[in-house]
């Protein structure tokens, strides 16, 4: 019986050429446009869950309406992070950090061009990043103090 529906499905295949085409190519749009806004979903869903408290964090985003229209970005005003933790018991911690000028390190002939960022203490009780050295706990807490990844200390 299967065998039968089979064959009268690619008799009506050949009969029918424009609207089985119109109709094989519709779908395959469509099961292509579906799967890439799975893999869309997917990767949203993802964005930094490597956090051991990762469903407790939130970012701020900073909307501006312009002539041009709204521009969405995710800086924010300095006293921002002090301000919700005072007026909000539900903020337990914040992090303001910035993209500091880039770092040239030296080690012997070797010149290493390097990004840089500063960041309040509460970073890394927020964020658990690896490190390797320096303690993440107080090395915020001094502006000489820092903590390197394992990817800055191969080079």
């Amino acid at each position: 019986m299967l065998f039968n529906y089979i064959k009268i499905a690619f008799r009506n295949l050949f009969k029918y050429k424009t609207f089985s085409l119109i109709n094989v190519a519709g779908l395959a749009i469509g099961m292509t446009c579906c799967f890439l806004i799975l893999l869309w979903v997917l990767d949203e869903l993802s964005f930094d869950r490597f956090h051991e408290n990762s469903s407790e964090l939130y970012r701020a985003v900073v909307k501006i309406h312009s002539d041009n229209g709204i521009t969405t970005g995710v800086w924010s005003p300095t006293p921002l992070g002090p301000t919700l933790k005072d007026e909000f018991p539900e903020v337990v911690d914040y992090a303001r950090y910035v993209h500091a000028p880039q770092l040239t390190l030296r080690h012997g002939e070797n010149t290493f061009y390097e990004k840089i960022m500063w960041a309040d203490p509460g970073f890394f009780r927020m964020f658990s990043f690896p490190t390797i050295e320096g303690d993440p706990v107080k090395a915020l807490e001094s502006p000489s103090a820092l903590v390197i990844t394992r990817r800055i200390a191969k080079k």
